[in-house]
């Protein structure tokens, strides 16, 4: 993930402080007692009070939209409205308060109360519609301000504390504690003056937010725009205000001392706890969260999640397990029935992963921990893998069961193929792209869409040394002849592969970047930084920089090469799909009516074009 301040290091922007002290605002108004003929005319209406003369109002309120309705403690009431709300699509109803008890509370009547049990301690604003809800009771500060998270060990070590302007950057920095001791006196500071200036004398409501049938809301702020409908409970939470980015809420879901940030959802039978979800994720179809980050345009459908810090583009839509991992990068998937999770020794819960940006678990995988994949990332895990404890140092890996046997290869032992993704399936590569680059939509994070940059290639790079180190030639390799390999072994051939592969990808990444700054590496106006690598690909694979018409023509033929990649690995899917149904070809797009290859040729074509007017001009 691209950071949008790489220096920020502290708690410098307040929007939800900021929404709470405008909140306050709007209800400091000139209000007055009822007078005894404007009590009458409630009480003929079907209202009462414990005591009316706590009962205030701005002189603009109608009574008349006041109807059914009881009170209790100090009530204020302001605002009118001749405007109507929806209830339900095609269903309005006039704002005012309705068949309702009111307890502590400040209510604009510009918002609309109906039939609801009970709305206590709650500041209610201008156009919010609550129609038949259960309790909605405020009486203390959210448990999910200032609760503390431990992923990865769950025994401790990694502790974030949430605060509701807490975002994913912040709390990665946070998890690796990447803070200087100078840094963390100053955080805790920020952040205890911060959590000291948070008013919670009343709870929020926010303005146009729509509450509908639900059965339980207790000490929670619900930030503007929100739609909340026939939860089961929402109890010491922040629903994130944000208009341009409203939360949904429905379908019996239960939320307790959790973050939601902008753009969630969260339905069908869900339970989060004591966890953050960031811009744009997401929980649905029975999913759990427990203890954990949900990072920007990540959805957990069915499956578990407890104990783990999840980064963006995370895909997890079956029954399936991830527990203790530490996975910041993200944009990888949890097939149906993998289990990602044995933290648990026996004696304590304190073991964890790491698994690799964009790492794929298959299906019905087992997963043991400790676990490192941080430097193999891109890598798939095959339909049921059980792997042992282990660090892996080979990025777009394939890690399968054993094809065959052999007495010097402990039974336990999977096959790895490095480089395989890349090699075989190009087109997981380039889809992966495109959906970073087209469906963020999270718009306060800037995500790196780019597979191919410095931190990979440096990965590949260190991986394509080891492939080239072994002493002898073997049919086959352990960690005890080649390094990185963990708890597997990988054959002559794929060794061979693998060094092919990361041939490919290194020149094809050297290649990319000359071309990204060949306008200026022309007028003399960009020498590459010192710590660039594409100097030393350059010299690796006899690259020569003063030769720029060899170099592009060289660059189209590798860019040419990959699209041919990409459709081939798709063409394969075709070809074995044939194979197994008469009529695959009737109920599948072709190949030339795929989306992501469509998209791939015309990147192709705009480069080659471009590529082409240089040459011309040289």
């Amino acid at each position: 993930m691209k950071k949008k301040d790489e220096n920020r290091d502290e708690i410098n922007n307040h929007p939800f402080l900021n929404w709470l002290e405008v909140a306050y605002k709007k209800t400091m108004l000139s209000y007055r007692k009822l007078r005894a003929e404007e009590i009458e005319k409630l009480e003929k209406a079907g209202n009462q009070a414990e005591d009316w003369k706590v009962i205030e109002i701005s002189d603009d309120v109608a009574l008349e939209k006041i109807k059914g309705s009881s009170f209790s403690g100090k009530v204020l009431l302001h605002g009118n409205s001749d405007e109507k709300q929806e209830l339900m699509p095609g269903f309005f109803h006039n704002c005012g308060i309705y068949n309702s008890r009111i307890n502590n509370g400040i209510i604009n009547m510009k918002a609309l109360v109906l039939d609801c049990n009970l709305v206590s301690g709650y500041i209610v604003e201008e156009g919010c519609c609550l129609f038949a809800n259960g309790p909605i009771i405020y009486q203390s500060r959210p448990k999910a301000i200032g609760c503390q998270l431990s992923p990865g060990n769950e025994t401790g070590g990694r502790e974030i504390i949430l605060w509701p302007d807490i975002d994913f950057y912040y709390a990665e920095k946070s998890l690796v504690k990447a803070w200087s001791f100078t840094e963390l006196q100053r955080v805790q500071q920020n952040l205890k003056s911060y959590l000291s200036n948070i008013k919670d004398d009343f709870g929020i409501i926010g303005s146009h937010s729509k509450l509908i049938k639900n059965k339980m809301i207790r000490n929670s702020f619900i930030g503007e725009s929100s739609f909340v409908e026939a939860v089961e409970m929402i109890q010491d939470s922040v629903i994130f205000p944000s208009s341009a980015m409203a939360v949904k809420m429905k379908q019996g879901v239960i939320v307790d001392q959790a973050m939601i940030q902008g753009g969630c959802s969260v339905e069908s039978h869900c339970i989060i706890e004591k966890s953050l979800l960031c811009e744009a994720s997401g929980v649905s179809r029975h999913g759990k969260v427990s203890q954990s980050v949900l990072g920007p345009n990540t959805h957990v459908a069915e499956g578990e999640v407890t104990a783990s810090f999840v980064g963006p583009f995370v895909g997890f839509h079956h029954q399936s397990l991830l527990i203790s991992a530490i996975w910041p990068e993200g944009k990888g998937n949890i097939a149906y029935g993998a289990n990602v999770g044995s933290n648990h020794t026996g004696k304590s819960p304190d073991q964890e992963i790491t698994p690799g940006e964009g790492c794929f678990y298959g299906l019905g995988c087992n997963i043991k921990f400790p676990a490192n994949y941080s430097s193999s990332p891109y890598s798939l895990f095959a339909t049921a893998v059980l792997t042992l404890p282990q660090k892996i140092d080979f990025p777009f890996s394939l890690i399968q069961q054993a094809v065959f046997n052999d007495a010097a290869i402990p039974s336990a032992y999977n096959e790895i193929k490095p480089g395989w993704v890349f090699h075989q399936n190009a087109y997981l590569i380039y889809r992966s792209v495109n959906k970073f680059r087209n469906r963020n939509k999270a718009p306060s994070y800037c995500l790196e869409a780019e597979i191919l940059r410095d931190e990979i290639i440096e990965k590949v790079f260190k991986a394509l040394v080891m492939l080239e180190s072994p002493l002898e030639i073997r049919a086959y390799y352990t960690s005890e002849q080649l390094q990185g390999l963990g708890k597997n072994f990988m054959t002559e051939s794929s060794r061979k592969q693998g060094i092919e592969s990361y041939c490919f990808i290194l020149a094809l990444f050297a290649l990319r970047q000359y071309w990204k700054h060949f306008s200026m590496i022309q007028k003399g106006s960009f020498i590459f930084p010192k710590e660039s690598p594409v100097p030393l690909l350059f010299n690796r694979f006899g690259f020569d920089a003063q030769a720029p018409k060899e170099l592009l023509l060289s660059y189209l033929s590798y860019e040419k090469a990959f699209l041919e990649g990409i459709i081939e690995s798709r063409d394969r899917d075709f070809l074995r799909g044939r194979k197994i149904f008469d009529d695959y070809d009737r109920v599948h797009d072709s190949l030339d009516k795929d989306e992501v290859i469509i998209a791939a040729k015309n990147d192709f074509t705009a480069i080659e074009k471009k590529v082409t007017e240089c040459l011309g001009l040289n």
